[in-house]
């Protein structure tokens, strides 16, 4: 039978139990005639700790997230507006590992779109988040940037961050950023999330084939 305490994943099988745990099978015990209800009420205090299970946390005050972040990390979150610390500043980033003296790309990165410099092109982010994420993509989708020939810009896709409804786009070579006045270079291919909390539009992105980006994302939440 299924144990319902674990939401389905515990299975008894030939008087064993099987738990799957974000894809992995753990056998955990024998579950002796008798005593199956009361192996059942074991099984409900069972915890694997996840892969961010004792990383550090970084708060943000001013803008109301909070995230984890790998202990190994060699330097600690660090924001992107002049004179502001990380944990007030509008834009931060987790640094990406030194190879070779040269700092790679950061492992995960929040912007929060705020108007800059009374710009007529911050209309944009009184838009629905759905026309945001869209003018956001297709601004990237329309650049021609004779400096950077292969820019790739995948479909802009639904999904959720942090249990709030989200859009997320691919991009290589370059950005393009959501005012339409700047941008950077990319020297991988980058995931983007464009997701609306408190009235706030947030836009998250990291490297698309880092494993331990995805799993900074996954903790991320909004505290207001």
């Amino acid at each position: 039978m299924t144990d319902p305490t674990l939401s389905g994943r515990g299975t008894f099988l030939h008087d064993t139990v099987y738990v799957n745990i974000s894809g992995h099978v753990w056998e955990l015990a024998s579950a002796l005639d008798g005593y199956t209800e009361t192996f059942t009420q074991m099984l409900s205090t069972f915890h694997v700790s996840g892969p961010t299970a004792g990383w550090k946390t970084f708060t943000n005050t001013a803008y109301g997230y909070t995230f984890k972040y790998p202990n190994d990390v060699d330097s600690d979150v660090y924001g992107n507006e002049y004179g502001k610390q990380a944990s007030v500043a509008s834009s931060v980033g987790v640094p990406g590992s030194l190879v070779n003296n040269v700092r790679q790309s950061a492992l995960f990165s929040v912007e929060a779109a705020n108007p800059r410099y009374s710009n007529p092109n911050d209309a944009a982010l009184k838009l629905s988040l759905k026309d945001f994420a869209t003018k956001v993509w297709e601004g990237n989708k329309n650049d021609k940037n004779p400096n950077i020939p292969n820019k790739e810009v995948g479909d802009l896709t639904e999904t959720t961050v942090a249990g709030q409804v989200a859009y997320s786009l691919t991009v290589t070579g370059s950005f393009k950023d959501y005012i339409g006045d700047g941008g950077y270079v990319l020297n991988e291919e980058h995931t983007y999330y464009i997701v609306e909390y408190g009235g706030n539009k947030y836009l998250l992105w990291h490297p698309s084939a880092q494993t331990r980006s995805k799993a900074i994302l996954s903790t991320l939440t909004f505290t207001k």
